[in-house]
This record gives C-alpha cells, structure tokens and sequence, in this order.
C-alpha cells in the first residue's frame, strides 16, 4: 500500500507552497521548478527585473505562505471548515478495480490523520484554526484587530489579540 506519512506532507506543503506563489506572481506552474525550464533563482531574477524588487527564493516562498493563509482565512470566514478537507467517500469504501493498487482502498484514519498533521505544518490546530502566532508570522493579525474573523475563528495559544 502507498505509504501516508509525515514525510510526504511535508513535500506536499513544499510543492503547494511554491504552486501558490506562482499563482501569486503569475508564473505559471508547469514552468517553474523543481522539474520545469524556470529554476527559483531564474523566479527571483525575473521578478526583480519586472518589479525592481532584489527578492530571493525565500521570499517568494512566503509570499506562498502567506496566501495559503489569506485563502485559508478567507474559507474559514465563509464556513468552510475541516469538513471539507477529505476525499468522496468511494476513496475510501470501493478499492481500487485495476493496475499495480488494485483491491487498495485509502484508510480514513490514517488520511484523517495526515490531515491534522498538515495542519499542524501549517500553523492551525487541529480544527484548522490557525494560531495567532501564525496569523503575527504572516502580518495577518489584522484578521482579529478588523473583526474580519471572530476570536472563535482562531486557535488562541496563550498570546492575546
């Protein structure tokens, strides 16, 4: 069976990170790195030579961070919550009818696992409420100060709005 680990989260989270940052800077992701032509240096000096920005590949990856967290945010606003971070049901009931996963169904406890540890990755609980010490790392406390989240909304951990 095709292994749920950490480890893969943690590449996912990588991967999806420097997807969102190309969406933010619209670099199109089927020419960026790490397997297309665009390496993230080429990134940087690209966007440098359009915006006059000295960026580094460490910035554009927060500037991925960061609108993960903004989308997360906004969702959470708008009633989407964990619930909806899983998979049809037939992924988990009907196996898989044909090739080298056949009769592989994937374990629900296992994904919903997983989940909560992307979760964790991200800087939110494990009801996908992020902390405010991720809502500060990302200069998103605003969220709270504006009202455009409710304290509720929020994994409070100790430090106050």
């Amino acid at each position: 069976m095709q292994e749920i680990s950490a480890p893969k989260v943690r590449n996912y989270t990588v991967l999806n990170t420097l997807w969102s940052a190309a969406d933010a800077l619209d670099f199109c992701i089927f020419a960026i790195a790490p397997v297309r032509v665009l390496s993230f240096e080429q990134m940087a000096e690209m966007l440098a030579a359009v915006t006059g920005w000295n960026t580094s590949t460490y910035e554009i990856m927060r500037i991925g961070e960061r609108r993960i967290q903004l989308m997360h945010l906004y969702n959470l606003r708008e009633g989407i919550g964990p619930d909806s971070d899983t998979l049809p049901d037939r992924f988990f009931d009907d196996p898989i009818d044909s090739g080298v996963w056949n009769g592989h169904r994937i374990d629900r406890v296992a994904f919903e696992e997983i989940v909560r540890t992307w979760y964790r990755m991200m800087g939110w609980d494990d009801r996908a409420r992020p902390t405010y010490e991720t809502l500060v790392d990302h200069h998103l406390e605003w969220v709270l100060d504006e009202h455009y989240l409710s304290s509720e909304s929020i994994a409070m951990t100790g430090a106050s709005a």
